[in-house]
């Protein structure tokens, strides 16, 4: 009896085992992830006229992007060029995190991430330095799919920037970015894309601060939820420029700005971004998504 006693618990046990082992699997099957294959690199140019620029790239994948704002910049670098009037310089800081869960699939930028150019007295750079992000972040999709709560898919952003415009100078800012489904054994879908470029100038005989801020929302996939086991990816550049002729300009965010898939949120919309991946399908989708809502969307 004790030996039958024995196989029977040693059974039950064994099944318990394997039960928790699928519901663990599950569990993180219905878990939407950052993907591992993810990368992002991030180059500092010295002056983007230059037909021989010198560049300085950092590149951090999935496993090394961290999931808040680091404590240091991952780019932390300067160049310096001498001519026969002096130097010449320019610093470069960057750092990026990624955010995952069910509301918000976001690249992170951590305050400070910019560049500065010092172009007196050496004039040693005919255009702007540059700091680059070349973005390639996947998400792959829980088994909720995407959004999770039965609302619009999107993508919100929101940057806080600042700086100073030297004399005769510009700042600049641009997004060139690219939204798309990964299908399993399909081929990839755009769902949606962004372009945005924000200059600052001064034509004054002073340096000239400035705090600004680019922030929107955009609908994705003409409003239809995206599917359980498919990616989602964001793919291209974002970057900032800074240029002078008589003073040092300096260009950066005031704080840590994000980009990234969320709820479609109108009243962050509007203007809607002339970038827009929309079309009469898309436009269909916003209007079903007033009637659903009872937000009332255009005056």
């Amino acid at each position: 009896m004790v030996r039958k006693s024995l196989s029977i618990g040693l059974i039950a046990g064994a099944a318990a085992l394997v039960a928790l082992s699928g519901e663990n699997a599950k569990a993180q099957s219905s878990s939407t992830l950052f993907d591992r294959g993810s990368n992002v690199t991030l180059s500092h140019t010295d002056d983007i006229f230059n037909d021989a620029p010198q560049t300085f790239s950092v590149t951090l994948t999935g496993g090394q992007i961290p999931v808040s704002a680091p404590t240091a910049f991952q780019l932390n670098h300067t160049f310096t060029s001498t001519t026969g009037t002096g130097n010449s310089s320019t610093v470069s800081d960057a750092a990026v995190f990624a955010i995952t869960n069910l509301a918000n699939l976001s690249i992170g930028l951590k305050g400070g991430t910019g560049v500065t150019q010092t172009n007196v007295p050496g004039h040693a750079y005919q255009g702007p330095s540059n700091t680059d992000l070349a973005v390639d972040a996947i998400w792959d999709l829980g088994s909720s799919g995407f959004p999770t709560g039965g609302t619009f898919p999107g993508v919100n952003y929101q940057f806080a920037l600042g700086g100073i415009v030297g004399i005769s100078g510009m700042d600049e800012f641009k997004i060139n970015l690219t939204f798309t489904e990964l299908v399993p054994q399909g081929r990839p879908v755009q769902i949606g894309s962004l372009t945005v470029d924000k200059q600052f100038t001064n034509s004054t005989i002073s340096p000239k601060a400035f705090t600004s801020s680019v922030a929107g929302s955009l609908l994705l996939n003409n409003g239809v939820h995206i599917p359980a086991g498919a990616k989602i990816a964001m793919t291209g550049n974002i970057d900032f420029y800074a240029t002078n002729d008589e003073s040092p300009s300096e260009f950066n965010l005031t704080q840590d700005s994000t980009i990234g898939f969320g709820d479609f949120t109108p009243d962050a919309a509007a203007p809607l971004p002339g970038s827009l991946y929309m079309g009469l399908a898309g436009i269909a989708g916003v209007l079903a998504f007033s009637l659903k809502s009872g937000r009332r969307l255009f005056a």
